[in-house]
């Protein structure tokens, strides 16, 4: 049976079943919406097609980070290396958000089985990226799973209208109409690869307004320099723990996560230059992760902001220098499947 054909009401045993949490959560919660789809990707590959590697500010470009802004791209990015149908919608109040899925879109969509939709929801705190899976006869109840612990939530419409309900709704797969390309496949891997990496390449060096390798140097200047108050560089490290709270296992600001990515296209496209590529992003992992210690260090007291200060300048002038080397190198495996013919 082709993937598009499947029936999507077996989403709920095998996306939800033994679910655990994911590192970048929107990445795991789609890698399963694929696996279920017949296409195994892995999180960290649909992280790196997804663009979601960055550097930015507090309030700027991408600052929203995963919590808003940042996964909104991913979705959109994720969706367009693979061929797939993005489609996005805005909502004003909880009501109409409800109306918007129950009476609307499902209504609307109807024996086609939209299913999986992607929503932010406060399920288990803040708010987080949820599939819904279900939905109860008569519209009564609606189960999501979590994006941060990968569990099963049942919510009523009741319960749903008391949550502070966010503004957007997402829908990114519509597989029985729009997954598969006409001859059946799915798009080639390394015409994903290179549209991902052009575009991620691009956030790097020159980003969004306030965000990319111009960012970063500019915040290292500004700390060498001795500019900024305690208050704005508590700020910072609140913003960054905040950005790095699914950042287990010293991933640096999902560093880590884009070298097992680039190892594992690398691999399926036999090009050396993603390994190199892949070990200078474990370097960053390694540098990102102590600067994020430092943040901790600041606001649990145990060192002073002038400290801080002091520190993070040495450090992020480092890593500015690492970043910009990392982004050569990925513009030299950009090249290399140019020169064997790998379309964008």
């Amino acid at each position: 049976m082709d993937a598009a054909q499947r029936e999507l009401p077996s989403l709920i045993e095998s996306v939800g079943a033994g679910a655990t949490p994911f590192v970048y959560p929107a990445a795991g919660l789609l890698s399963r919406v694929l696996a279920h789809l017949g296409l195994d990707l892995p999180p960290e590959v649909c992280f790196g097609l997804g663009c979601e590697l960055d550097f930015a500010l507090p309030g700027r470009g991408g600052g929203e980070g995963a919590a808003g802004f940042g996964e909104r791209r991913f979705h959109r990015h994720l969706s367009h290396a693979l061929g797939l149908w993005f489609w996005e919608a805005r909502t004003h109040t909880p009501r109409s958000f409800l109306q918007f899925l129950l009476d609307e879109w499902l209504d609307f969509a109807g024996k086609q089985q939209p299913l999986p939709i992607l929503v932010w929801l406060p399920l288990e705190g803040p708010t987080e990226p949820a599939l819904l899976l279900a939905v109860d006869e008569g519209g009564d109840a609606l189960h999501f799973l979590s994006g941060t612990s990968g569990r099963m939530h049942r919510r009523t419409r009741a319960e749903l209208e008391a949550l502070a309900l966010p503004e957007y709704v997402h829908a990114i797969f519509h597989p029985p109409l729009n997954f598969l390309r006409q001859d059946g496949k799915f798009r080639p891997m390394g015409s994903a690869v290179r549209h991902a990496l052009v575009q991620t390449v691009h956030q790097l060096e020159v980003g969004f307004g306030g965000t990319g390798l111009t960012a970063l140097a500019s915040l290292a200047r500004r700390m060498a320099e001795g500019e900024g108050a305690a208050e704005e560089w508590r700020e910072l490290a609140r913003f960054y723990l905040t950005r790095s709270r699914h950042d287990q296992e010293e991933n640096g600001l999902f560093r880590r996560t884009f070298a097992a990515f680039l190892d594992r296209v690398g691999a399926a496209l036999e090009e050396p230059a993603f390994g190199q590529a892949a070990e200078l992003y474990r370097d960053l992992a390694r540098r990102w992760s102590g600067w994020l210690r430092l943040c901790d260090a600041l606001l649990i007291g145990a060192v002073a902001p002038a400290e801080f200060r002091a520190e993070s300048a040495m450090a992020l002038q480092a890593l500015h220098q690492a970043e910009a080397q990392a982004v050569a190198t990925l513009r030299r495996c950009l090249d290399g499947m140019a020169a064997v013919g790998v379309a964008g």
